[in-house]
């Protein structure tokens, strides 16, 4: 559906060598070993932008990577490929896998303890026992597996790709105000009830994970004034929201000086639907413009009426392929993003360029670039985005053109989408 920036994994199987490969791989297959060589070739996406998170930094650094080798639905190997992967030569390098002749399937697991693992664990058993606690990350956990094999050999070739997603889920809360600070300072989200673990494999949620009470993250700046973009989010592990167990996310500012408390519930759409879960690898994003009324008490806020209606803030859910989306704006039905509202240009002589991403829901009349001055181009063109439905949408890359001959000074255009105008700023070298 969508394909942006997923952590791919090709494994080559490959056999007949006629020497051994070193560093730590055993000696060359034989009758002995019975091992089959597996080229493993890593592709990781550059790091993104600097987020606002509580513990986890850089959502896509493998700081620990093992394989999983599964035979007939049984653990038959684990092994530690970190520092394979660490010392790989552009991503490459090699591990013993043992030949079989049953199924075998292939697991890859990403910054995760797996010392509760033992050979001979049934895969679900096995897969249960690797649990996080949200509260104590550092790095992302992650898994991929691949499909199963009849039976894994020497005299075969094999290649097999394995997309790792992540084990948590991201509420995220995007400011973008024309407002100065003494109108109104964002000081803090504040994530209630959400569950403390979780499976790192995607195997539901444990029945003995209990509910944090709150989460409190502060925002960064991305941008400061006249035109402010503040971000705060915060990972958690998948829940289900329901009225036994309702999510929310507490905004604390001050408007005008005073402290007050803002509350926005999970509502997608038509300010009716809630989500009715937090799922894995999935990031969840409310977009507010400027504030115009004064908070209030953090309890009046948690019991009284929701402020989306007040705030027009309905929650969209991005898929980890739409990370590059950071910049959005909302009306009473859809949302327009961009990768940025600001961008600086390089040195690059006469004509320079920038990479501009746009994303909407409003896929039936999708999205168009207006009001760019004469000396700039956009390549394929100044509309796209529409799709057959809102889960085939995708993030579009327009390539700026500009021709510094023509243009010399900054410039705006627009990209709009329905009641949507989004202005985009291009600053030059």
């Amino acid at each position: 559906m969508k394909h942006l920036r997923k952590i791919i994994y090709s494994l080559l199987f490959i056999a007949g060598f006629a020497s051994c490969v070193t560093d730590d791989i055993g000696d060359c297959s034989t009758a002995e070993t019975a091992n089959a060589q597996v080229m493993l070739s890593l592709s990781v996406p550059s790091a993104r932008l600097p987020e606002a998170t509580r513990a986890i930094g850089n959502d896509e650094t493998i700081n620990s990577l093992h394989l999983l080798a599964f035979e007939n639905g049984t653990l038959a190997e684990i092994t530690d490929i970190t520092s394979k992967y660490q010392n790989a030569s552009e991503g490459k390098f090699y591990v013993a896998v043992k030949e079989s002749t049953g199924q075998v399937g292939l697991a890859l697991v990403a910054n995760t303890d797996v010392s509760a693992l033992s050979t001979g664990m049934a895969k679900d058993a096995a897969l249960q026992s690797l649990i996080f606690t949200a509260a104590d990350l550092t790095y992302m956990p992650m898994y991929g597996e691949t499909q199963e094999f009849d039976g894994i050999s020497r005299n075969r070739t094999y290649d097999v790709k394995v997309n790792l997603l992540r084990s948590l889920a991201k509420v995220e809360v995007q400011y973008n105000s024309t407002q100065s600070k003494s109108e109104f300072e964002f000081l803090e989200i504040e994530v209630l009830n959400t569950r403390a673990q979780g499976y790192v494999a995607g195997q539901g949620i444990p029945a003995t994970s209990p509910i944090v009470g709150s989460i409190k993250v502060p925002p960064t700046v991305n941008s400061s004034e006249p035109n402010r973009q503040e971000i705060a989010s915060a990972y958690v592990a998948e829940t289900v929201n329901n009225a036994s167990n309702k999510i929310s996310v507490l905004i604390r500012g001050k408007y005008y000086g005073a402290e007050g408390y803002y509350r926005l519930d999970m509502i997608k759409a038509e300010q009716t639907d809630e989500i009715d879960r937090l799922t894995r690898n999935y990031k969840y994003v409310f977009a507010l413009q400027n504030v115009n009324y004064a908070g209030r008490t953090r309890q009046a806020a948690l019991s009284g009426e929701a402020d989306n209606r007040a705030f027009n803030a309905v929650v969209m859910t991005l898929s980890a392929d739409e990370s590059d989306i950071l910049d959005i704006t909302t009306d009473d039905r859809f949302f327009l993003g961009v990768n940025s509202a600001t961008m600086q240009l390089a040195d690059n002589g006469r004509i320079c360029f920038a990479k501009l991403k746009i994303l909407t829901n409003n896929y039936s009349e999708g999205w168009k670039i207006v009001d760019a001055p004469a000396g700039v181009t956009f390549s394929p063109g100044t509309t796209g985005g529409k799709a057959t439905s809102d889960t085939d949408r995708k993030v579009s890359s327009v390539w700026i053109y500009i021709d510094t001959g023509v243009v010399t000074s900054d410039f705006d255009f627009y990209v709009t989408s329905g009641k949507i105008r989004k202005t985009i700023t291009v600053r030059l070298p």
